[in-house]
């Protein structure tokens, strides 16, 4: 399945392949403007993107970010239905904001707990319902100090590592020049130490880790900078892992 900032950016669109080659328009699962009540809507020109589709404990849930309102920018929908088209529903009571960040991520660990993921790094765990937290909010950050990234933050388990993706630009402090990377910092622990950042995919910034049906390990990336090999349109690449006990390496992937 395959979602994100699309159409006229006022709900969430879904498209499914069989083959991550081929793909098929669904239907848009979500409009922000359902409820004309809700908080979100009371701010004019409000904007949606940065949707993202999870399977966690036999249900599908949609992080996602809605660019209004005071109280919260950040969301979670959980489908009613079990099935990724929905109908999808609030996941926190009120239909309330998650909070006043932006680019929200879910990561599921292996002993089952569920963390919200954020913005640069910031990560807090759900309750069992998934419709609050248990806990306190914290930042990941490199044993350095320095942040992995300044947005588009999600979280993966790869084998023994837990590994953090961050977006970044470098070379070129305006957002503009230089490239838009995916950057990333691993642990053996959620509470680190985490390795200083590192490029995992040049031009990949804001994109997930994620495998496919045969177990390949694929980064997306939708090309946001002037030398992407793609602009703004949705893609993939293959990375290899190399994992040496104490670190975790990862790039594209160079070998057939």
């Amino acid at each position: 399945y395959l979602t994100g900032t699309s159409g006229n950016m006022d709900g969430i669109n879904l498209w499914r392949s069989p083959d991550l080659k081929h793909f098929t328009f669904v239907k848009q699962i979500w409009t922000a403007s359902t409820d004309p009540a809700a908080w979100y809507n009371a701010a004019p020109n409000r904007l949606h993107w940065a949707p993202e589709l999870h399977y966690i404990n036999g249900t599908y849930w949609l992080a996602h970010c809605i660019s209004a309102g005071a109280k919260g920018k950040n969301g979670i929908l959980k489908s009613t239905t079990g099935r990724p088209e929905g109908p999808y529903a609030p996941a926190f009571p009120e239909n309330r904001g998650v909070d006043q960040h932006i680019d929200s991520s879910l990561f599921q660990d292996t002993d089952g707990s569920v963390y919200y993921v954020w913005q640069d790094g910031l990560i807090r765990k759900l309750n069992a319902a998934m419709n609050g937290f248990d806990g306190e909010e914290r930042k990941i950050l490199p044993y350095d100090g320095q942040r992995v990234g300044y947005e588009g933050a999600t979280l993966v388990k790869i084998g023994a590592w837990y590994v953090l993706t961050c977006a970044e630009w470098n070379g070129g402090g305006n957002h503009v020049d230089g490239t838009y990377d995916m950057m990333y910092s691993c642990a053996k622990s959620l509470v680190g130490p985490w390795t200083p950042r590192r490029v995992a995919v040049p031009h990949a910034g804001h994109g997930a880790l994620f495998k496919d049906k045969s177990g390949r390990w694929l980064a997306s990336f939708f090309g946001n900078d002037r030398t992407a090999p793609l602009r703004a349109m949705p893609g993939y690449v293959p990375v290899e892992l190399q994992d040496t006990g104490d670190d975790l390496v990862i790039g594209p992937k160079t070998t057939p």
